[in-house]
Formats: C-alpha cells, structure tokens, sequence
C-alpha cells in the first residue's frame, strides 16, 4: 500500500472518530428540569422531582412544570437508554388524592440500546374528566421488580 492511500486511509479513519464524538456530544442535550420535591397539593410546584434518578438519567422537555394541559397530555423528553426496557417504559398521571386518572407508556423515539440519551414521546388520555392539580410520573422500567431498583421523574401540572 503506497504512503499516499495510508494517508487517505488515515484521514478518513480520524473524520470518523470525529464525527463520532461530535454525534455523541449533540445527542446529549440539557435538561432543563430542578431535583426539588414536590406534592400534588392545591397549589402546583413549578419544579420536577426525582426519586433515586436524576436529571442526569431522563428529563422532560414537555410538558414543563407548573404548566396547564388538557385532558390529552403530550410528553416528550431524554431518557437513557437504560430507563427503557424493550423500548418503553411506565407514566402514570396521578390526581390530588393519589388516584391514578390516566396511563401509558414512553416511547423510545431511536435506537434504546445505548448509554446515551434517547428521545422519547407518548400521548395520554385521562380516564376520566378531571380538573386541578395533578402529578405525571415517569417511572423507570423496572422488570426485575425489585423495589431498590424504582426510580421515577414527578413532573406537577394542572389538567383543566
């Protein structure tokens, strides 16, 4: 092999691993969300809450907290690929008295089976109508069932 093909054979070997750390470092975006507690009460929190998570494992980028939705919730947001199992994971939309008024699942919106962060999206319908405050939870798949093993993201919000 002369100097010359070693040479474009290096150059294109260095854009790869360029371009492979440039993919890695834009597909992991900011999370805008605080790790301040929160209970659904009368008067909605404008913060999320992790429980043995952090914003460092899945974040929300819809809906943000505090804000007011209706009875069809759209969420989207980042979750590493370790949050799924088989590409999903639980939501559950809780009212003020703990009653669970609606569910569903995140879905992974790319590949789940990585470290990185992977888009996710899903849309809820409430069960049934319900006006006030209210808490959507992201939880963590966690098929082992093993309770040192829940983790879960609390976002509050109010459903008119």
């Amino acid at each position: 092999m002369g100097s010359l093909a070693r040479l474009f054979l290096s150059l294109i070997l260095l854009g790869a691993v360029f371009f492979g750390w440039y993919a890695v470092e834009r597909a992991s975006p900011r999370p805008f969300a605080s790790s301040a507690p929160i209970a659904a009460t009368s008067s909605v929190p404008s913060s999320s809450a992790y429980v043995n998570a952090s914003e460092d494992l899945i974040f929300a980028t819809a809906p943000k907290p505090g804000a007011t939705l209706t009875s069809t919730i759209l969420l989207k947001g980042f979750a590493r690929g370790s949050w799924y199992f088989e590409a999903v994971f639980p939501i559950v939309v809780i009212n003020k008295d703990g009653m669970t008024i609606g569910q569903g699942q995140g879905r992974a919106d790319g590949d789940w089976m990585t470290n990185a962060f992977v888009p996710f999206s899903t849309e809820i319908d409430l069960k049934a109508p319900y006006s006030g405050p209210a808490i959507i939870k992201l939880e963590k798949d966690n098929p082992s069932g093993d309770p040192s093993r829940d983790a879960s993201l609390s976002i509050p919000v109010t459903l008119q």
